[in-house]
């Protein structure tokens, strides 16, 4: 510390201990206030990646064809009732109408709206006229039932393969201002990203735009959702309904970040209480760590909510991870106490906690920027919820630091002393037999911890990335009841799609009919329209059925809709027979506009160069291997002929799996930045590229050896296990600093590897072993979380930090003694 800031330090904090709690207070009471402010994003931008090229087009491709917002409900009556019997669809109709009559919802799509197109067949002629629905008088309602079963366009969609469960759709409102706010954003990134010139403050408004109204875009989400839970509540009894969609999702998934906020801060607090008691047994230490613990935390959440930083699922355990690392770091101060009083029995306590700050203050520091270095490395993954989880934990820390070495030497300078344990505890008894293990068997335990490393590489050479978005969340949430009730009857969840357009050379074609002249309706075929409709051609159509029917015999596929399912069904109307010339160029044109709407629009571009097909993926199936499945696609696609600029595979299937195989660069990235600057750190602060070298390789060891686990295990990578070898650096490499630190200060005093090793374990080693144990407690807290990748982070993290606790305490003395780094 400098000389000059050392002395305005010392003379603030022990000549006016007061003053410097009651400017804390005043501080953390203005930060406090701000928490009403505190807001939680769950929006589906946490499945992307930033900047994302194909996040782009799938913006645009919404933009052309069109999309809804919409919750799904799965409907299926109880025994002995029938789907199909007419008080059901009564009881069905009143469900719908009660959906439609909540404020934010516009429509409700269902069985009952739907027409009925072979109840009985219509003729091709009769599409435009009026058509009948399943609640028309005299419809026969065993052969709906069927028309719905086999239709190429129901099936599957409205009504499951069986039957017994039918689908309903609300439709949101459209949110004209978000959708405005949105793409104003997006014009101006695109910009910002394609080197264009641009205005860095129109985008910075468009930015802050958009954040505004998010959370009133959200809030109404929400209210609208909840009613729709509420109404449908009213008909749980005699029957099973499940709700899905997209905002029941960020529904759940916000509700349930608060739920593990209160539960992991209620959890870890009564921990740290606990085990402050059993290990320091007196009033005084547990009410200073837990003062810094919650005014670190406390003035973080308000800091966040004043510069207005969300968190998301991801950085929702912020709070709890902050009050862990906040009391490791007070431990360390709490056990040199101890030894100072123990050694300087007549010092006063003013005196102790400014020997006590001025000898863990540079350990503490280069603790605490190795663990900012953990988390800012997550700012390379691209994803935006780690990327500002890596903020939020870089924030935290700053501001717990800063509260530790205040609010600790204040708080004691103003306590009286009290009477101590000296005698040895059980932790000593552990140390102590660390020491001795690595002091006689140095050897042995090196040849060991190679053949782990050896181990644990192999076992990274396996780490996947494919996961099940199903498998985030428990088994008994209703995201997971209802993805599963949706994919395994309804035809899938995940969106997926192939755009097709005509070759460059095709914008200029002749018309279809070579004879217009000759054609009854050869003026209405001229027109500019009609010449440009590439795809309406009995064999473009087949060429669409072609790619239809490839996709639909894929057993990861569910529901696939194109333009092959308006011409399978005319084909039905039009008594089996394929369409000719003539009717395919007047398809889209003889359709009613409701009918057009579902069938030809969300397929084809309106000049008829372009062509979609939209498909629902099995999330829930095992066996789906979405780089595979995309892969084989693109590989199809081209051996038919197409060229890659003539198709663009798309949706939230390839949103999502640019995001999961970001994944393993992202971790290579993030592993290899913590390791290189730490390591420097190391070199800076040991004086020593020896002692550096051999500090990093317990800590490297630690998380190689859990990223192997995982790929023996076949545990994937997710966006917070993606975190877990870099955080587990970050912050078991504070044992190794302290380790080192007091090794070459004993070190001065008898140059004796063997006496020096046994004074660390029997001092610093037992602060080691309490921050330890804090921390592996404190993160397989977060196992209590229904958001299972937070509990596989938690449990593996702490893993992490165990194995990093032994190589600290066996492997780093075993690698001291071995090579002897200290300059004679």
């Amino acid at each position: 510390m400098n000389k000059t800031i050392k002395r305005c330090y010392d003379f603030l904090i022990f000549k006016r201990p007061a003053i410097i709690l009651l400017v804390l207070s005043i501080v953390f009471i203005s930060l406090a206030s701000q928490l009403g402010g505190f807001k939680v994003d769950a929006s589906a931008d946490s499945l992307v990646l930033e900047n994302d090229e194909d996040l782009k087009y799938y913006r645009s491709l919404i933009a052309r064809y069109g999309t809804s917002n919409f919750l799904a409900i799965t409907y299926k009556p109880l025994a002995p009732r029938r789907l199909f019997d007419k008080q059901t669809l009564v009881e069905m109709r009143r469900l719908a109408d009660d959906i439609t009559d909540i404020p934010g919802i516009k429509t409700v799509l269902s069985l009952l709206d739907v027409p009925l197109l072979q109840s009985p067949t219509l003729r091709l002629s009769e599409l435009s006229e009026q058509y009948r629905t399943v609640e028309s008088e005299g419809v026969d309602l065993e052969l709906a039932k069927q028309e719905f079963k086999n239709s190429p366009l129901y099936k599957n969609l409205l009504l499951s393969a069986d039957g017994s469960t039918a689908m309903l759709l609300a439709y949101l409102e459209e949110d004209t201002r978000y959708k405005a706010l949105l793409s104003e954003r997006e014009r101006l990134r695109a910009l910002k990203y394609s080197g264009d010139d641009y205005s860095p403050q129109a985008l910075a408004a468009a930015e802050h735009a958009f954040k505004e109204y998010q959370p009133t875009y959200t809030e109404r989400e929400i209210n609208t959702t909840m009613q729709v839970r509420q109404a449908i509540a009213r008909y749980q009894e005699d029957n099973r309904l499940f709700l899905g969609g997209l905002p029941m999702i960020v529904t759940d998934m916000i509700a349930m970040i608060k739920n593990d906020m209160l539960v992991f801060g209620s959890a870890i607090i009564l921990f740290l209480i606990i085990l402050l008691g059993i290990i320091f047994r007196n009033i005084r230490s547990i009410v200073v760590a837990m003062m810094c613990a919650l005014v670190s935390a406390i003035a973080t959440m308000g800091l966040l909510a004043l510069i207005d930083q969300r968190v998301s699922v991801i950085s929702a355990n912020f709070a709890s991870l902050l009050m862990i690392i906040t009391m490791s770091m007070v431990m360390h101060l709490l056990v040199r106490l101890r030894e100072l009083q123990i050694q300087q029995p007549t010092a006063d306590m003013r005196e102790l906690a400014k020997q006590t700050v001025h000898f863990m203050y540079t350990p503490c520091l280069y603790a605490a920027l190795t663990t900012i270095v953990a988390f800012i490395s997550l700012l390379v993954s691209g994803i935006r919820p780690v990327i500002d989880f890596g903020y939020i934990m870089t924030i935290g820390i700053v501001v717990l630091f800063i509260v530790v070495f205040t609010l600790f030497p204040s708080f004691v300078c103003l306590t009286k002393k009290n009477d101590i344990h000296t005698e040895k505890d059980f932790t000593y008894k552990i140390t102590n037999a660390f020491s001795n293990l690595s002091r006689k068997h140095y050897l042995p335990i090196i040849g060991v911890s190679v053949l782990i490393a050896i181990g644990s590489a192999t076992g990274m050479n396996r780490l996947e990335v494919e996961n099940r978005f199903i498998d985030y969340f428990g088994t008994d949430t209703e995201i997971y009841k209802g993805m599963l009730e949706i994919d395994r009857k309804l035809g899938g969840t995940t969106p997926f799609d192939v755009v097709l357009k005509a070759p460059k050379r095709a914008h200029n074609a002749p018309p279809l009919t070579q004879s217009p002249e000759d054609d009854l309706f050869s003026d209405y075929l001229a027109d500019e329209q009609s010449l440009q409709n590439y795809w309406m051609s009995p064999a473009k159509i087949q060429e669409i059925k072609k790619i239809h029917n490839y996709f639909d015999n894929k057993p990861e596929v569910g529901k696939v809709l194109s333009l092959a399912t308006l011409a399978e069904l005319a084909e039905i109307l039009n008594d089996g027979k394929e369409l000719n010339d003539f009717e395919i160029a007047f398809l889209g044109r003889l359709l009613p506009s409701d009918i057009k709407k579902v069938l030809y629009e969300p397929y084809i571009s309106e000049d008829g160069n372009e062509i979609r097909i939209s498909m629902r993926v099995i999330d829930s199936d095992k066996n789906l291997k979405r780089k595979t499945l995309i892969e084989q696609s693109r590989q199809q696609l081209l051996s038919w002929g197409y060229d890659e600029d003539q198709f663009r595979l798309s949706g939230m299937l390839v949103l999502y799996n640019n995001m999961l195989q970001s994944l393993y660069q992202s971790q290579i990235l993030t592993l290899g930045m913590v390791i290189a600057v730490i390591f420097l750190m190391f070199v800076i602060l040991f004086k020593s590229l020896p002692l550096a070298t051999i500090a990093i390789i317990p800590n490297a060891l630690s998380a190689s050896f859990v990223l192997g686990l995982m790929g023996w295990y076949g545990i994937p990578l997710d966006l917070m296990t993606i975190m877990l070898a870099a955080i587990s650096i970050g912050i078991s490499v504070d044992n190794t600093i302290h380790y080192i630190v007091r090794f070459k200060r004993e070190y001065q005093k008898d140059r004796d590897y063997q006496a020096v090793i046994k004074r660390c374990h029997n001092s610093i080693g037992r602060a080691m072993y309490y921050t330890s144990v804090t921390i592996i407690a404190g993160f397989s807290i977060l196992s209590l979380s229904n958001f299972n990748p937070t509990i596989y982070f938690g449990l593996l993290t702490g893993l992490a930090m165990l194995v990093a606790l032994l190589g600290a305490l066996i492997l780093l003395p075993s690698l001291l003694l071995a090579f002897k780094p200290m300059k004679e």
